[in-house]
């Protein structure tokens, strides 16, 4: 259920700057530069991430969540794809307004794909409240690294 008025729909490249700017007024310590989110999102070693945000009645980006593909081996079974939810934010102000719901249900209409996620304990609880399952904990990872350096604009 989400709120009237709110739409929830596919990110597109003109979204970018909407992100970055919902990202910044988290007010966190981590410095982003301009342009980081095509960077992050077109660029990534294993692929383009699919991005989803939810858009308040005034067009403001108000939440996302973000899936890049992982790709996994197992000497069992060989390759594997995955998406993993990386970067989930709703504004404060929404966070109990089911918009992180309503940008869930939609990831999971649009892509039928294994997913997984690595949340830390404060978004976890909200994971399992939309249906993700818990299968245990986890020791090693390991992700793509992409050496270079980043450059805006490019």
């Amino acid at each position: 259920m989400a709120l009237a008025g709110y739409t929830f729909r596919e990110a597109e490249e003109r979204d970018f700057p909407g992100i970055e700017q919902l990202f910044d007024e988290r007010k966190s310590s981590l410095e982003r530069p301009a342009g980081w989110t095509t960077w992050k999102y077109r660029r990534s070693p294993d692929g383009q991430a699919r991005v989803f945000v939810a858009v308040d009645p005034a067009g403001t980006i108000v939440g996302i969540i973000a899936y890049l593909p992982r790709q996994f081996t197992s000497a069992k079974t060989g390759a594997l794809s995955v998406m993993q939810a990386l970067d989930v934010f709703v504004s404060p102000e929404l966070r109990t307004k089911s918009v992180f719901l309503g940008l869930v249900a939609l990831a999971r209409r649009q892509m039928q794909v294994p997913k997984l996620g690595l949340p830390n304990e404060f978004s976890r609880v909200f994971g399992l409240r939309a249906g993700w399952r818990e299968l245990g904990r986890y020791d090693n990872w390991r992700f793509p690294v992409q050496v270079g350096e980043f450059v805006t604009g490019q």
